[in-house]
């Protein structure tokens, strides 16, 4: 089964628990688009009964079922109701509560799976407008829950899986627009809090998992091109007619916290998160990923750690990447970056490392940031063509920055940044890789002082530390400044230079 698939199935029940459903300007009109747009996604609607009562069109008994590569889902929903509010506009109103059921074949490793989910809707309304092309939808919920219980289909008692989830204040608005490729849909989502708990049961081993999250102020948008079930089957092609979507998440302040027993050792990890972000596009010429956390604390009590108090934070975490998809005959950009800023663990962590506190406690910081441009020589999305290529890489590296490296701990500094460009035609200077063009420069600051210390400390021992450092002496010279080190490495005119000695190649 392919992961778009379960993926679908479940966005679409959502779809159907906050009434976001393609309409026209009568009861009927939306009744008729929303089964067309439950159909192109391989759903069959069944209902009781069908029938207007005064200007409401009241469904009843309505079943969808859905089958594709092995996942089967089904749901039930007791009630409908499409009120023409007289003005061009129509309130849809249902049950308070959806059923859906779903069993998802073998993938891999991961077992087979069976799923029961309920959703609650008490006090919802949307209201739909527009026209037959261009439909739009004001949601107002006052709170949704979901209710999901899944299990290993062939042994329940593996992996017995339980979770909640609750939003509170729930506002948004919901477009869909026809387009050549298929629908253009568009969301925004507002919360007031999230509420999430789960918990994970094993019987055999007895490992029990209990989460609990909570979130304020959460905000979302997403926008994207959408075809049919039967298009997505090729993921290449889909892209390639005009499938692709961008979506931005954001959270405020927030809590969590985490138990665990394993083999009768019970385990608690809680802390909180002053805010977050996470967003993803993709479409046919690239996708692109990012996330990140902002002052967040980590507090872990066990038996089985032999000190009392295992805690830490970070002032800022992040994560992005950008990668493009598509052959081209032309560069395109890519970019992957990595920060953890002011990284703190607490004394009782330090006094295992550190015991006689030879070592500046200050917060450690990780930064990575880089950017350059490639030429893909095949689909990225087209494992047939990767798979041809037998082993080749599937593009040309073109240019490679580093916009910032930075490496800070213990008292000792490493920075650095460059940029380099690459001749493809030229694979013989370097052995196997194109030629490269450009400088790095490094600078080093307390290094040898760590070096000596985590010697006397007996850490490292002595003959490795002065290899480290007769390894620094080569590729490094003094700087300004006391224990500060500099390095420049540059590649032209098909040398290699390390701080103007020019370095063999052989």
């Amino acid at each position: 089964m392919k992961p778009w698939i379960l993926a679908g199935t479940t966005a679409m029940a959502l779809l159907y628990a906050t009434g976001a459903i393609q309409a026209e300007v009568t009861p009927e009109d939306v009744w008729a688009n929303w089964k067309t747009m439950a159909e192109s996604y391989g759903q069959t609607l069944t209902t009781a009964s069908e029938a207007r009562e005064g200007d409401t069109l009241v469904v009843k008994g309505l079943t969808m079922a859905m089958d594709q590569d092995g996942a089967k889902a089904s749901g039930t929903i007791d009630e409908l109701r499409f009120r023409d509010l007289g003005d061009g506009t129509v309130e849809v109103t249902s049950s308070d509560t959806y059923n859906v059921n779903m069993d998802t074949p073998s993938i891999d490793t991961q077992p087979a799976a069976r799923m029961a989910i309920s959703i609650a809707v008490p006090g919802m309304t949307t209201i739909a407008s527009g026209n037959p092309d261009a439909v739009s939808y004001a949601l107002d919920a006052p709170e949704i829950k979901l209710h999901l219980e899944g299990a290993d289909a062939t042994d329940p008692s593996v992996d017995a899986v339980m979770l909640d989830m609750a939003l509170t204040g729930a506002t948004g608005a919901y477009a869909v627009a026809k387009a050549d490729a298929g629908q253009k849909v568009d969301y925004q989502l507002a919360a007031e809090s999230a509420d999430v708990s789960m918990t994970v049961k094993n019987s055999k081993d007895g490992t029990d998992v209990a989460l609990k999250l909570s979130l304020a102020d959460l905000t979302g948008t997403s926008s994207g091109m959408f075809l049919g079930a039967e298009a997505m089957q090729d993921v290449t092609a889909a892209l390639k007619a005009g499938f692709g979507f961008n979506s931005d998440f954001s959270y405020g302040a927030g809590s969590y916290e985490m138990n665990v027993v394993a083999e009768g050792a019970p385990t608690k990890a809680s802390g909180a998160i002053g805010s977050g972000n996470f967003a993803v596009t993709m479409d046919k010429d690239k996708f692109a990923l990012s996330s990140g956390s902002k002052d967040v604390t980590l507090l872990v009590e066990s038996a089985a750690i032999p000190i009392p108090d295992l805690s830490g934070s970070y002032g800022e975490a992040s994560f992005n990447l950008l990668m493009p998809l598509a052959k081209s005959d032309s560069p395109s950009d890519f970019s992957l970056g990595v920060k953890l800023v002011d990284l703190k663990v607490s004394d009782a962590l330090w006094g295992m490392i550190d015991p006689g506190a030879a070592l500046p406690h200050d917060p450690a910081t990780l930064i990575i940031d880089t950017q350059g441009t490639a030429t893909l020589t095949a689909d990225l999305t087209d494992t047939g063509a990767e798979a041809a290529m037998g082993g080749v890489p599937p593009g040309l590296l073109n240019s490679f920055g580093i916009n910032a490296l930075t490496l800070r701990v213990a008292g000792a500094e490493v920075t650095g940044q460059g940029s380099f460009t690459f001749d493809n035609s030229d694979m013989e200077t370097f052995q196997g890789m194109p030629a490269p063009s450009g400088r790095l420069e490094l600078k080093a600051t307390g290094v040898n002082g760590l070096i000596d210390k985590l010697v006397a400390m007996g850490l490292v021992p002595q003959d490795q530390a002065m290899q480290g450092k007769m390894m620094l002496g080569m590729f490094a010279q003094p700087g300004d400044g006391e224990d500060t080190l500099v390095s420049t490495i540059e590649f032209a005119d098909k040398k290699m230079t390390i701080n103007g000695m020019e370095m063999p190649m052989q």
